[in-house]
């Protein structure tokens, strides 16, 4: 006597998935569910949707990074900062040297700008840590009011607003916002795998229930048996597999190159 005329085997074991095809064989399923299901099929079918739900949200989610942080509009503010309070200290030496104001104006020059503007072109951390080291001469030596009446006040303001931008910029004078990393896809591809087996042997059990369960139960399950035969035609002798085809992916799945886990 036949008990069961399914056999279970080819279904005890979750067929190779990917993300949208797993997707796709799920949905399939879940659109073939028989009309008058048993209590385990329809605990089985409500598994395999949460299931599917879990995957798509954290599918959807993947690949949104953060953008990397751009230094370069800061970086091009503070060399032109830095390039015009030493251009404006440069502008004195029109006058005699034995004037006051390009005696200091050198003066100054030397002490801010012994190299010229040599470290406008270092990496972006380390001119930071040049322009830091300047702006601390500034404070420290109390250079602000020379430099407020020989470059200009409004051109001080602007470096020193350049400078605190450059430091945020990368990082340095106000910390980035931390990242939220980027949600695996394993384990929820994982669970949907898992819960497709347990919904087949949910529909291999019905079809052993009275009385003529087995056709609901093979066209419940025919969707596996066309994944594993599509899957088997697109591999070719040497194993490699070819394009996943249109219609194996989800409703929700914008392209084939969508995130593997």
């Amino acid at each position: 006597m036949v008990i069961n005329p399914i056999d279970p085997e080819p279904y005890v074991r979750p067929p190779r998935l990917a993300v949208d095809t797993g997707l796709s064989l799920a949905k399939k399923l879940l659109r073939v569910v028989p009309s008058r299901p048993s209590p385990g099929v329809q605990q089985g079918a409500k598994l395999l949707e949460e299931a599917v739900a879990s995957l798509e949200t954290v599918w959807q989610a993947h690949g949104k990074v953060q953008p990397v942080r751009n230094a370069r509009p800061a970086d091009l503010r503070l060399d032109r900062a830095w390039g015009a309070v030493h251009a404006r200290l440069a502008a004195w030496t029109i006058f005699p040297p034995d004037d006051p104001d390009h005696e200091t104006s050198k003066a100054l020059a030397e002490r801010l700008f012994p190299s010229g503007l040599e470290f406008l072109r270092l990496p972006f951390l380390a001119e930071h840590a040049q322009s830091e080291r300047r702006m601390q001469i500034i404070d420290n030596e109390a250079l602000r009011p020379d430099l407020d009446h020989l470059v200009g006040e409004v051109f001080l303001d602007e470096l020193l607003q350049a400078h605190i931008a450059y430091g945020e910029a990368l990082g340095i004078t106000k910390a980035a916002a931390a990242t939220t990393p980027e949600p695996r896809l394993d384990e929820p591809l994982r669970t949907l795998s898992q819960s497709i087996v347990a919904y087949a042997l949910q529909i291999i059990a019905f079809a052993a229930l009275p009385p003529g369960h087995v056709e609901d139960a093979r066209r419940a399950l025919l969707p596996i048996d066309e994944f594993r035969a599509a899957a088997g035609r697109r591999t070719s002798d040497n194993g490699a597999r070819e394009e996943v085809l249109e219609e194996d992916l989800p409703e929700s799945a914008a392209e084939v190159e969508a995130p593997q886990p």
